[in-house]
């Protein structure tokens, strides 16, 4: 493996890509689930994205037409949601759009494995990521190792965990970084796909700007748990230390 935090600071640098997506103030439509939404946006926001989380499929494709990225997370997944999806998703091939999907526990029910399963034959995303079990629930479907379905797909994975790991075609790179209350914030995993979104819509090479915000999220979360007394003030510090970028 390649340590992620000098691959990635000898290719874009945190200070680069965070001025280019506030610059750029890229469109980033997320379907997401409701217990989610509301640190979604405010990750967004704070790093110099526009946020829209419709799921409307009647209005749907008028935000989708607008979008420079999609995020599509599979949390509470409903018909509805799964038709705003489909749309999505067509939309997004439509536009030659990059899209991330977040297979949100994809391991654990067979209806919305098929539903994921679905929108990746549709069009597959620019980006995958989720935990160890989702992922690996991917690589058992296809019968195929990370390598050899990231170059069969052209797609990126990213597991995410203690260590996290970003696996493109004949290269893969880890961070150990973030903190522990990461995992006790309802939505800071569906966050970090959303903003994978924003960031590989301003950046040509997706592996390497997937691998920069990760390295961007977990100093912001180590940063945040310094100034938090708890779970409950980490958030709102969190949201702050992404927002101040001189502390990245």
């Amino acid at each position: 493996m390649t340590d992620i935090a000098a691959h990635t600071q000898n290719s874009v640098g945190s200070d680069h890509t965070l001025r280019k997506v506030r610059t750029r103030n890229p469109f980033v439509h997320c379907i997401v689930n409701e217990a989610a939404a509301a640190i979604t946006s405010n990750v967004l926001l704070a790093a110099g994205a526009h946020p829209s989380l419709t799921h409307d499929p009647d209005e749907i494709n008028y935000f989708i037409d607008d979008a420079d990225a999609i995020s599509i997370n599979l949390g509470m997944f409903s018909r509805f949601r799964f038709r705003s999806a489909q749309q999505a998703v067509l939309g997004a091939a439509a536009s030659n759009l990059h899209w991330v999907l977040d297979p949100t526990m994809i391991d654990r029910s067979e209806k919305r494995q098929r539903n994921c399963l679905s929108l990746i034959e549709a069009y597959p995303p620019a980006v995958i990521r989720g935990n160890f079990a989702e992922i690996k629930t991917l690589y058992e479907h296809f019968e195929a190792n990370p390598d050899e379905l990231s170059s069969r797909m052209d797609t990126v994975f990213v597991i995410t965990g203690e260590t996290d790991l970003v696996i493109s075609s004949g290269h893969s790179v880890e961070l150990k970084t973030g903190h522990p209350w990461m995992n006790s914030v309802t939505g800071m995993g569906c966050a970090l796909s959303a903003l994978i979104a924003a960031f590989i819509s301003v950046y040509d090479n997706i592996a390497e700007s997937t691998a920069e915000i990760l390295r961007i999220y977990g100093r912001a979360g180590q940063l945040a748990a310094g100034r938090a007394n708890g779970p409950g003030t980490f958030s709102s510090h969190f949201i702050d230390c992404l927002y101040d970028e001189s502390v990245l």
